[in-house]
């Protein structure tokens, strides 16, 4: 997603969906390397990342501040295994986290499935 446009997120779907399809290229070409990779996606949405920050909350480190908006009474907890969008980019292909905003530090639906979906497909023998 570009980021200079008005609406934009993290990748953090982009990076699990990405693990789970390498998990399954590895079973499936008999190549351990691909797993490894799997791996690396969620080492980087568990902080293995430029800013040392997990954006599962609950897990790992240095959490960023969560969004919050005035839309849900009461406001949406801190829900522990919950994964943020994740770390964008700057029109610069710079790393980019913004603590606190919707990009990326809200919790959407397809980033908590992928991120779960790949564990579960790193954890299966």
């Amino acid at each position: 997603m570009e980021p200079g446009s008005r609406w934009w997120v993290g990748i953090n779907a982009n990076l699990a969906s990405t693990g789970v399809g390498l998990v399954k290229a590895a079973r499936l070409l008999k190549e351990p390397r691909l797993a490894a990779l799997a791996q690396r996606q969620l080492d980087w949405i568990l902080g293995v990342n430029p800013f040392d920050a997990s954006t599962m909350t609950g897990v790992g480190r240095n959490q960023p501040r969560q969004f919050v908006t005035g839309e849900f009474k009461p406001v949406t907890p801190l829900i522990e295994g919950a994964v943020m969008n994740g770390i964008g980019g700057t029109p610069d292909d710079q790393p980019d986290l913004k603590p606190g905003s919707w990009q990326t530090c809200e919790y959407w639906t397809p980033m908590v499935c992928y991120t779960m979906w790949l564990m579960s497909e790193l954890s299966a023998k």
